[in-house]
């Protein structure tokens, strides 16, 4: 049997209501989530079709499947938002599949209007105020961007009314489809236990979902402030840290203890965010279960392959002093910096394995 600390079990055994789990980085979230789908179906014997898991990628869904089906709990509905809305679309006779605008169909569109269109900063701003529910003709939520609201105004209306011509959708089309499907028909898609992972970056729609998906009140979602990155796609912190304020009585459980990291990067990382939440009534400093001190060691280096070169001598350096490349890992920001470091990798024939499939010499274009 897994062992699980007091707020943990706090979190697993909470059955009927609103809560909201603080869960830091490293705290065993996951492995709650799982015990919680557990508790419900084998000690309080409800439903496993009447659970709803909400998760923020396909690939945390899929591994909660997995896990779930090991043990027997393979009803439980789990998936993306946009997941769950593409299953509540064709159950109401709305097929989307195959109907997602391509970005090239999208940048001839915007070509009419200008000739070299910054399609990204477009889509990005059209997306930002679909998040927000604001229409082509509605007042804008600001936003970043090389162009000004009225050429954005301009760029929106040309989209909309293209895709509705050519019958296309976008990713955000779907929850707001969804959104206004579930308002029409009141309690049709409502789930007795609904559980959301990564809260804090869930946005307006998705929380006016959430309304519609769990009208039991029965509500579980488990989140970091401290690790919100979404903003820019219109993720809205406020939803979890004001969760009291949208559910009814809701119990707030903090889970602080991190299993992953050493005491001194625990620390290191708790002075770097603190001043940040100051303000936050439910902020905790992370506790590390492991009171050793690891090291921390900050380089700066002129450019990418510069950067590159530094990272793959240390490597070479742990390899040469007999450690085991299973042990090496080298975390990086973005897909596109993968470039660097595999050039240099390869450069000096040292094996490396991308567990997510976004290697640079695999994409199809090069």
């Amino acid at each position: 049997m897994k062992k699980f600390n007091d707020q943990q079990l706090e979190a697993i055994n909470f059955y009927k209501g609103a809560c909201g789990v603080v869960a830091g980085a490293g705290s065993g979230k996951s492995s709650v989530l799982i015990e919680r789908v557990n508790n419900l179906i084998n000690k309080h014997k409800e439903i496993q079709t009447e659970i709803l898991v909400i998760t923020f990628t396909s690939k945390t869904a899929k591994e909660l499947k997995e896990k779930l089906k090991e043990m027997r709990l393979d009803k439980v509905n789990i998936g993306t938002f946009h997941a769950i809305a593409m299953r509540i679309m064709i159950k109401e006779g709305i097929d989307v599949r195959g109907k997602l605008v391509p970005e090239w169909k999208a940048e001839n569109w915007f070509k009419t209007i200008d000739k070299k269109p910054d399609v990204k900063d477009i889509l990005s701003f059209i997306g930002y105020q679909k998040s927000y529910m604001r229409k082509p003709n509605d007042e804008f939520v600001y936003k970043d961007s090389n162009y000004s609201d009225e050429e954005l105004r301009t760029f929106y209306q040309l989209y909309e009314s293209n895709k509705k011509y050519e019958d296309l959708f976008d990713f955000d089309d779907y929850l707001l489809l969804t959104l206004d499907i579930l308002q029409k028909n009141k309690g049709k898609y409502s789930f007795e236990f609904v559980l959301v992972d990564e809260h804090q970056d869930s946005n307006l729609v998705q929380n006016l979902m959430l309304k519609e998906l769990c009208q039991s009140g029965n509500i579980f979602v488990v989140g970091d402030v401290r690790q919100s990155i979404y903003s820019f796609r219109g993720g809205d912190v406020a939803y979890f840290m004001n969760f009291e304020d949208y559910w009814k009585d809701a119990k707030i459980i903090n889970m602080f203890m991190n299993y992953r990291s050493t005491n001194n990067i625990v620390e290191g990382s708790n002075n770097f965010i603190k001043p940040y939440f100051a303000q936050y009534e439910h902020y905790i400093d992370s506790k590390a279960n492991n009171t050793s001190d690891g090291v921390i060691k900050l380089e700066i280096t002129n450019g990418e392959e510069a950067e590159a070169v530094k990272v793959v001598d240390k490597v070479e350096e742990l390899l040469n002093s007999g450690e085991n490349p299973e042990e090496i890992a080298i975390l990086y920001r973005l897909n596109a910096q993968s470039m660097f470091i595999e050039n240099e990798l390869k450069r000096r024939n040292i094996d490396y394995d991308i567990t997510n499939e976004s290697s640079f010499f695999k994409r199809k274009e090069v």
